[in-house]
């Protein structure tokens, strides 16, 4: 467990000071006015497993295709709507989102409620943008949107968010608190309750300049304590065209690494944006080959 733990933490550190792949969520506009803004997505990932143990090479893929409104009403009120469809190795994915969203006249509170992101969601890339398809193993460890409520507050040194939701029929309480310290972002979220009303995840994130990483521990009861799962993961990436990037993450209750994949990311932008990259992926023993490009 020792040696686990030390190669967790070291291979952490290496990307310590340096930070995802932030690639340019670009979305095209379908039709707009003063007032309404609609946006469309599409987006290919493929990639290629080789296996360094034998010779093999598996092939995976990632079709996903969304759009999104947003309404201004009035200067108080609006209307946000999405919807995604995806298709990974023939599982299909659905997400569908619909919430109002309120502000005060001198844009210190808000108030949203409707199917949507969670206070603890919003550290988690949109599921209709680049970053959303190409999202991080320890991103993803985080809870997903759901049917809530969420009241925000501004401040001079930052943001608070407090939130309730639902979630297989029990309730999960969430909170963000942002704030910007020269050129540092900082966010972090918690979260209690939801699948299992013990659940607890805690997640922190950070950008600076060419630097992105973001940690979570998240603990899962799953009714039985024989079931509980305890885990750490972290995701580093530096860099801007061509970047480094780490994913890891190690599980307290099995002592098991369920992921360790670190490579090399080549952006690339324009009418279609993506990137070229390669990885090496510990768990599957194999290097990933990524093509990816969206709208």
């Amino acid at each position: 467990m020792k040696k686990r733990i030390a190669l967790f933490l070291i291979a952490a550190l290496a990307t310590l000071f340096a930070c995802q792949p932030t690639m340019a969520q670009k979305t095209f506009v379908v039709d707009s006015d003063s007032t309404l803004d609609i946006s469309a997505y599409a987006g290919l990932l493929n990639w290629v497993e080789f296996s360094t143990e034998k010779i093999s090479a598996v092939s995976r893929y990632d079709v996903r295709l969304g759009a999104a409104a947003n309404w201004q009403i009035n200067p108080m009120l609006s209307l946000h709507t999405a919807t995604i469809y995806g298709r990974f190795e023939g599982d299909e994915m659905r997400t569908n989102n619909f919430y109002l969203k309120a502000k005060t006249r001198n844009q210190k509170w808000s108030l949203e409620a409707g199917r949507m992101t969670t206070a603890a969601t919003e550290v988690r890339p949109a599921p209709g943008t680049g970053d959303g398809q190409f999202e991080t193993w320890t991103q993803s460890r985080l809870p997903n949107s759901a049917l809530g409520a969420k009241i925000g507050r501004n401040f001079k040194f930052g943001t608070l968010k407090f939130g309730v939701a639902e979630r297989d029929r029990t309730a999960e309480f969430s909170a963000h608190f942002t704030t910007q310290i020269k050129q540092h972002q900082f966010n972090l979220v918690g979260m209690l309750g939801g699948e299992d009303y013990q659940n607890f995840s805690l997640g922190l994130a950070h950008k600076a300049g060419g630097l992105y990483q973001i940690f979570v521990y998240k603990e899962e009861n799953k009714n039985a304590p024989l079931n509980q799962e305890r885990i750490i993961g972290y995701f580093g990436a530096y860099g801007g065209e061509y970047q480094f990037y780490l994913d890891a993450g190690y599980n307290l209750s099995t002592e098991e690494m369920p992921r360790l994949e670190f490579g090399g990311i080549k952006n690339f932008s324009g009418i279609i944006n993506g990137l070229i990259a390669l990885g090496y992926d510990n768990h599957t023993k194999a290097l990933h080959a990524y093509l990816f490009v969206h709208l």
